[in-house]
């Protein structure tokens, strides 16, 4: 590579996270009844999701020797940060509108709005941000590899989470919470337990199923009433 082409590379390195940084002002949780972030103060931009996303996985994975040693760290890392690249401009579609049928193409419209956000970038990273997105979006009996699992793993648990800690209302919206979790998160749950078993990693699935139990745990604790008939055998016994 020469010293243009060098300094051209560089130069869209800033011009990409110039648009990037955007995401610092475009918020989450719209039309959601148990969210109401105007009323409690609190908001959740797209960049302080994904690093809460990325605070998780760098926490959890200390204390879960099983996947530490398993997963490609800098791959879960990567997926993560651009997994939501695609709302910067456009923002986000709530689950609780996805229930109700929309968003039906958005991956679509957000794999647009990445392929114009890294123009600027070498083809090799504009390249690598889409196929990840592509897999990301996939559905679960699509998806192979466990980083990607771990990544949209990770996505569901940050979210549950912050809404967990700052939502409004809670048990009186349990049919709501239950529909969305069980429609948008346990197929990516099974599917990951699935390939961490298929890939001779027992103790690595075991480790998932115990942060899962946990979860529901304290989903529990919130008078959350949810349906875990689906659940199954992703939660350990007591």
């Amino acid at each position: 590579m020469n010293r243009r082409e060098s300094q051209k590379n560089i130069q869209g390195v800033f011009n990409f996270m110039a648009q990037a940084y955007e995401g610092d002002w475009q918020f989450r949780w719209g039309n959601t009844p148990y969210f109401q972030s105007v009323k409690n103060g609190r908001q959740e931009s797209i960049t302080s999701h994904v690093w809460g996303c990325m605070g998780l996985w760098m926490q959890l994975r200390r204390v879960c020797p099983e996947l530490n040693q398993f997963v490609d760290h800098t791959k879960v890392y990567e997926i993560l940060w651009g997994h939501d690249l695609g709302e910067t401009y456009k923002g986000d579609i709530s689950a609780v509108l996805q229930l109700q049928g929309e968003g039906v193409d958005k991956h679509l419209l957000e794999r647009e709005e990445i392929k114009r956000m890294a123009s600027s970038l070498p083809n090799r990273s504009r390249k690598d941000l889409l196929e990840r997105f592509d897999k990301f979006e996939s559905p679960p009996e699509k998806i192979d590899g466990p980083e990607t699992l771990i990544a949209i793993f990770l996505d569901s648990l940050q979210g549950n989470h912050f809404c967990l800690t700052f939502g409004n209302d809670l048990p009186k919206h349990s049919a709501t919470i239950s529909k969305i979790i069980n429609k948008f998160q346990v197929p990516y749950f099974r599917r990951l337990v699935e390939v961490l078993i298929d890939s001779g990693q027992p103790g690595a699935a075991k480790e998932i199923k115990q942060i899962l139990t946990i979860h529901l745990d304290q989903i529990k604790q919130a008078k959350i009433d949810i349906d875990t008939t689906n659940l199954g055998n992703l939660i350990l016994a007591p």
